[in-house]
């Protein structure tokens, strides 16, 4: 049962257990609320998994709410779980939504946070959906940013989460494309892998 801070996470088979990336995610986007002038942000989480992204962000008084999306229906009723467990620590709104992207997502955000798949897939190989984002690793991110343009309000942040094992120069090179830049990132290195957190806005 892994946790972040004072949040109890529960797991279960065929949802993506919280590791060092959720966590590195979870730190950087927990400092960005805390130096936010906003006491109301509103605030969604991508692909929630176990939820705890969103769930950290709402444990926070400036967040007003928290939208949990992920294509998965048990990762959704995982979250769900995970949020009645932690609801005394919990100052924001839940939405829950089941959902491919942004899909079946309404609303603009003031943060919107996706730990993607960022994992590039192997020929010949099993590839689990939860950690393979495409041929080159970043496919996925970068589908979400053409989506997440249509969500971000003035000032809105994106935090994205990627590998050294992916192609982070396709990946930036899309960033640069569509007009965003990178606001900050973070770095922390596990085993034969780079994990970087970064935040992108315009």
């Amino acid at each position: 049962m892994p946790g972040f801070k004072d949040l109890s996470i529960t797991t279960k088979d065929g949802v993506y257990e919280p590791a060092e990336d959720s966590f590195l995610a979870a730190e950087m986007a927990m400092d960005h609320i805390g130096r936010s002038k906003s006491s109301k942000m509103e605030v969604a989480d991508i692909g929630t998994g176990s939820g705890i992204l969103g769930l950290s962000a709402a444990t926070s008084p400036k967040v007003s709410s928290v939208t949990f999306a992920d294509i998965n229906p048990g990762a959704i009723e995982l979250a769900k779980a995970n949020a009645e467990a932690n609801r005394k620590l919990l100052k924001a709104s839940c939405r829950f939504v089941v959902s491919d992207l942004f899909a079946g997502v309404k609303g603009d955000f003031d943060l919107i946070m996706f730990n993607a798949p960022y994992l590039p897939a192997e020929e010949g190989k099993s590839n689990p959906v939860d950690l393979i984002g495409g041929k080159k690793g970043v496919e996925l991110s970068i589908r979400l940013m053409a989506h997440a343009e249509g969500h971000m309000k003035d000032g809105s942040r994106l935090l994205l989460v990627c590998s050294s094992l992916s192609d982070t120069n396709a990946l930036l090179a899309h960033v640069k494309s569509s007009g965003l830049r990178v606001y900050g990132s973070r770095k922390a290195h596990f085993f034969f892998e780079d994990i970087i957190a970064m935040m992108l806005g315009r």
